[in-house]
């Protein structure tokens, strides 16, 4: 089930505190926000920070039209080495419809997580947008939309 996000009025007024960032397309269509440092280091987390990871949203009618995956946590996060909650796991098991879940007799898989750049990628108002999450114009996006355009990809996506 995808996640109801908040309505883009609620991510505009929050961008005027020390949580997101927003950001205009160049043509002023489209509007993104992210988190901040101070939001991860202070752990400002809710429904509004969790869902800012380059969401992209027209600004005519206020759709989401481009959403990333909404921000996950590492494993030390949310459990101490006993096994305890963190306090965080406390502040996000309180948001409505989220549930940090662990089930330490169950399946799981463990990867590396290298550093880079996320892309988002779609097609918006029948074009191909390529964003990373800071910026709607960037080295990393440019690349990207090349490479998805050589492989004809964008005719794969609706």
């Amino acid at each position: 089930m995808v996640e109801k996000l908040p309505p883009l009025s609620e991510y505009i007024a929050r961008a005027d505190g020390p949580d997101l960032n927003m950001t205009y397309s160049p043509d002023r269509k489209y509007v993104k926000f992210k988190y901040t440092e101070y939001t991860i280091y202070d752990q400002r987390w809710d429904e509004i920070t969790r869902n800012s990871r380059g969401h992209v949203f027209r600004v005519s009618d206020g759709e989401c039209v481009l959403r990333p995956w909404s921000k996950f946590f590492n494993f030390g996060e949310l459990y101490s080495e006993t096994m305890q909650h963190t306090s965080l796991f406390d502040l996000l098991s309180k948001i409505p419809g989220y549930e940090p879940k662990f089930d330490p007799n169950g399946w799981f898989s463990a990867t590396d997580k290298l550093d880079g750049s996320l892309c988002i990628a779609g097609i918006v108002d029948g074009n191909l947008m390529v964003t990373t999450s800071g910026a709607f114009t960037s080295f990393q996006g440019e690349w990207a939309e090349k490479w998805l355009r050589e492989r004809g990809i964008q005719n794969y996506m609706a």
